[in-house]
């Protein structure tokens, strides 16, 4: 189905929509609540009158048969009630709370009196909601803007969530097992995601991509049974901008972070002697935020608007240097090494290999995040919103960030110019068409550009593997455009006790990347031995000697565009037993559109590109108050959940077909490529000149001619399927009488279609270790003995039926959407929030989480973290995920502390992520050294980095000014005990060093002062 059908058949079923409780919705919350009279019996015909105190936006409602009323779609913030009945004395309520996605329960008894007679009360009112049944974590605005974050990342806060931790790659997030690409951030309603990249909008290195001071409230949604929510194996990070209102204000913040109040960093135990060093373990670093935000009334009671500006900048000097260890990077093997590469020149100004060791350089960051928001009111039933968001990011040497298990052994030539520009416009029209039928609609229309230069076009990259990296990076310089536009509704219809809710959401992408990989070539060496042995014309066989380079006539750039589109129907019920239950089900369909290959190779038979894919998820929730009180809920739940697939995997299938780009990949384990390394033009002799000067990359004819059959090539399984999450959870909350509110639950998570990459271009080996004549790829191989070669290889592979010709090709990759995992959890959670004095968000979590692959959308296919270790028998890698956190504890909280200083902190103590003990050499033939599983070790992730503890503080006093106006000043202090969370890198079984902890961590203790004026 198209994407123009599918929005015709989905708009037909919302104005079909005919039996439907209070709404939820990603912007705004709803009051419900039920007029008694002192007697209990239920009042008809009351008149509730509901105020934005800010905004003066007014809505008025009669009660229905039930007694009942219900206000959809109002915007956050604090609202006053009022309620009358002829004969019956008017309550007023002033200080009813709406808060992001959920329904404030605000009850009224009235009793007879005198007209005219206006009592204030406080409304019966209940924190737990009989009728949410989605797990959520949500954080109002007193805790958004109360705890300390060291990158002033709103989205960091997530992060409180139970079953959430930072994932393997250290930069994502990973939600009760799911990768860190199966997240749904959205801001205002809309989606905050790049579609390629399969993360949030300006990418997971930027600080911010929001400024956190235009955020009022935020949640996060871990088991979305709601149906409107979606394109989420993972959570879904739902947020909400603020408004103006009647009255002007705003602030001006600065924050700063001497240098005198950072410590240093601590040594770690098997980091070398001049990473020890007192002067590599200094911080050297400036950072500087401040923004300004201003909000107020262009049209009084109508027209809002809210504008910020945010900017931050920071620079920090690091001093690479040669990893040594007790093996083939020993100290003598360096010796050597330098003797051989150490005068090569590998920067631009004539820097050498040699010269980079101690070469002391500076990352330079800076971020400006530009933000305006309009509100107009035009009635009480129909209100607009126009948002618009700019992002401008330049890192300069920051390709590689310092934190970064590989920093220490980067030179400055390896890294680059980094620059991030996005520009977001959405557009929402809430209309109120009776005190039944509601809808929102949102238009998005949305720019993300991110070019990356390299620093040095001097050399082909050098890598030695824990050793050091120099020479222009191999995937530098590349960029992405990326366009897309998003249109959103959803329609509720309420009847009683009755809802039902349908809506779409369909977003076009158009891309154009460039990614001309490997295109000035690339060796990679195992060691300094090895490389040694490459420089004396020694090469073995055994040993781990690469070498890459990429041709291309078109630059390595490609363009098409594709679509997402997704629709939902949803209907609860929440009448059942004395309406203390809630029982809700829904659907979700999702499809993504890809586009075709517009340089299509046809010896690959249709399969250098992705089939469209779609899934159907159901989804059933409920929730049951125990005691009829509102005070203790049961809430539960099953349903399918689905992701798309990362448009970066997608390109990559595209533009690595031999037509865009061909790619060549020489190892030693070939022995016509071992004779070139060795004494032809490969070998040192040939590319080395200039009097050991100058490496050279090869010729395009000489890289033809040697490599006319190792070029690289990727292939996409044409049954392409949606990454995907079966989920099941359980709990119970309890509110007590303070506000306190605690809870247990148990989730459990089946993850199917998890892609990954697996080598189709071998022969199988029989248990003899002779070729298999019949040992090629149809659909698998013959048997599921891990023994190949790459001598004799087929030339050939059947998939699906369609038959491969593989002539000039060497490693061919087949993506496939047939990895699993499986998640399971214990929460315990308790929270209290407040807009003044004590308010606290805390949870500890015990869970196993265990796949067969932990990629994330990794492209380079001959990886670790890529490639199954068993082409013949994808899912004999199944183990502990990279993400598998055994527990975690979380406390974040602000409090009084004395003399109007108040205090806020962030704790987490979260156990160590595994890792694998690898060889570092192909034991099976599949060409890859990095993927072999170490000798008499069982298996992936046997083993346990240490775990992770963090602690951080803030202090605040503010002091009132005249005209409304105060200063506060703030003191934050990062990593309070300077506790140092080392590493290792070392996984290479056979080292003698390995499991030791040789990365140092740079996270240490800083203190950050700052001020804000309020006006």
């Amino acid at each position: 189905m198209n994407t123009r059908s599918f929005s015709l058949v989905l708009l037909s079923a919302l104005a079909c929509a005919t039996v439907a409780n209070a709404q939820s919705s990603s912007t705004s919350g709803a009051v419900r609540g039920a007029i008694t009279s002192k007697g209990g019996g239920r009042l008809v015909g009351a008149t509730v009158t509901i105020r934005n105190v800010a905004t003066n936006l007014t809505r008025t409602q009669v009660t229905a048969a039930n007694g009942e009323y219900t206000f959809a779609l109002l915007p956050l913030g604090t609202y006053e009630i009022t309620v009358t009945a002829p004969g019956m004395r008017t309550l007023k309520d002033t200080s009813t709370r709406v808060s992001l996605g959920a329904t404030s329960i605000a009850n009224f008894s009235l009793d007879r009196a005198e007209a005219g007679a206006t009592v204030a009360v406080v409304a019966a009112a209940a924190a737990l909601d009989a009728q949410q049944v989605t797990s959520t974590v949500a954080l109002n605005s007193k805790m958004v803007e109360s705890i300390p974050l060291a990158a002033r990342d709103f989205t960091s806060l997530a992060r409180l969530t139970p079953g959430a931790t930072t994932a393997a790659d250290q930069n994502r997030l990973s939600v009760e097992g799911g990768r860190g690409i199966f997240n749904n951030l959205t801001i205002d309603g809309a989606s905050y995601n790049s579609n390629f990249f399969g993360e949030q909008r300006g990418s997971t290195r930027i600080p911010f991509a929001f400024g956190i001071d235009t955020i009022k409230e935020l949640q996060i949604i871990t088991d979305a049974y709601d149906a409107q929510y979606g394109n989420a194996a993972g959570g879904v990070i739902n947020a909400v901008s603020k408004t103006g209102t009647n009255e002007f204000t705003g602030s001006v913040l600065v924050q700063m972070r001497p240098k005198s109040l950072v410590a240093r960093i601590k040594p770690a135990p098997a980091a070398t002697a001049l990473q020890n060093s007192v002067g590599a373990r200094t911080k050297d670093f400036e950072q500087l935020d401040w923004n300004f935000n201003l909000g107020g009334p262009i049209v009084k009671d109508k027209l809002f608007f809210f504008a910020g500006l945010e900017v931050f900048h920071y620079t920090e000097k690091f001093t690479p240097s040669f990893g040594l260890d007790s093996g083939n990077n020993s100290q003598a093997n360096l010796n050597t090494f330098l003797g051989k590469f150490g005068n090569i020149q590998v920067g631009n100004d004539g820097r050498t290999l040699a010269q980079e060791n101690g070469y002391q350089y500076e990352n330079d960051k800076r971020n400006t995040v530009a933000f305006a928001r309009l509100d107009y009111n035009l009635n009480e039933s129909h209100r607009f919103t126009l948002r618009v968001n700019i992002q401008n990011w330049n890192s300069e040497n920051g390709t590689t960030d310092f934190t970064s298990s590989s920093a220490p052994i980067t030179g400055q030539t390896q890294q680059g110019l980094e620059k991030d520009n996005g520009l977001s416009w959405v557009a929402e029209w809430n209309a109120i068409f009776s005190p039944r039928l509601v809808n929102e609609a949102r238009l998005q229309i949305a720019t993300e550009r991110r070019p990356r230069y390299a620093n040095s076009t001097a050399s082909p990259e050098i890598s030695i593997t824990n050793g050091f990296n120099a020479g222009q990076n191999n995937f530098l310089p590349n960029g992405l455009d990326e366009f897309s536009k998003q249109l959103i509704d959803n329609l509720t219809y309420t009847d009683g006790d009755f809802t039902v809710k349908a809506g779409v959401d369909l977003q076009w992408f158009s891309f154009a990347n460039t990614f001309y990989r490997y295109n000035m070539g690339a060796f990679s060496f195992g060691s300094y031995a090895v490389a040694n042995r490459w420089a004396n014309g020694g090469l073995l066989a055994t040993d781990s000697f690469t070498y890459r380079q990429a041709l291309s006539n078109y630059g390595g750039t490609i363009s098409y565009d594709s679509s997402l589109y997704a629709g939902y129907v949803q209907a609860s019920y929440s009448g059942l037993l004395n309406r203390r239950l809630t029982l809700a089900l829904g659907v979700r369909y999702t499809g993504e559109h890809q586009p075709n290959n517009p340089r299509p190779n046809a010896q690959l038979a249709g399969l250098d590109q992705a089939n469209d894919a779609r899934a159907l998820d159901p989804r059933f929730g409920f929730t049951y108050d125990l005691t009829g009180k509102g005070k203790t809920m049961l809430r539960g739940g099953a349903g399918y959940f689905s992701s798309p697939n990362p448009s970066l995997t997608v390109s990559n299938t595209m533009n690595s077909n031999g037509n865009t780009t061909s790619t060549y990949t020489l190892t030693a384990s070939s022995a016509a490529v071992r004779t070139a390394a060795n004494s032809g033009a490969l070998s040192y002799a040939a590319l080395v000149s200039g009097g050991g000067t100058r490496l050279s990359a090869l010729s395009p004819a000489t890289l033809t001619a040697l490599g006319s059959a190792s070029k690289d090539g990727q292939v996409w399984d044409p049954e392409n399927k949606l990454p995907r999450a079966k989920r099941a959870s359980l709990g119970i909350e309890h509110e007590l009488d303070n506000g306190l509110v605690l809870g247990v639950r148990a989730s459990y998570a089946d993850f199917e279609n998890l892609q990954y990459f697996v080598n189709i271009n071998l022969r199988q080996r029989l248990a003899d270790g002779s070729p298999d004549p019949n040992g090629y790829w149809k659909d698998g191989y013959p048997t599921k003995w891990n023994l190949f070669t790459s001598s004799g290889r087929p030339g050939m592979a059947i998939v699906r039926g369609r038959m491969l010709d593989f002539t000039g090709f060497g490693n061919i990759w087949l993506s496939e959407n047939q990895g699993v995992g499986h998640y399971k959890a214990i929460s315990i959670t308790a929270s209290k929030q407040s807009d003044s004095g004590f308010g606290f968000q805390s949870s500890v979590t015990f869970a196993s989480s265990k796949d067969s692959n932990s990629n994330e959308r990794v492209t380079a296919s001959a990886s670790a973290n890529s490639t199954v270790n068993n082409p013949a028998d994808p899912h004999a890698s199944y183990g502990p995920s990279d993400n598998d956190v055994k527990f975690r504890g979380v406390f974040a909280g602000y409090f009084p502390v004395a003399f109007g200083i108040k205090g806020a902190a962030i704790a987490t103590y979260t156990s160590g992520q595994p890792y694998t003990a690898y060889m570092t050499s192909d034991l099976n033939g599949d060409t890859s050294t990095t993927n072999d599983f170490a000798v008499g070790v069982t298996g992936r992730n046997t083993f346990r980095q240490p775990s992770v503890k963090t602690f951080d503080l803030r202090f605040t006093r503010a002091f009132n000014l005249p005209r409304k106006m105060m200063i506060e000043l703030q003191a934050d202090i990062f990593n309070v005990f300077n506790w140092a969370n080392w590493t290792t890198s070392n996984t290479q079984y056979t080292n003698a060093n390995f499991g030791t902890l040789n990365i140092q961590d740079r996270n240490t203790r800083e203190v950050q002062l700052g001020a804000r004026f309020k006006f």
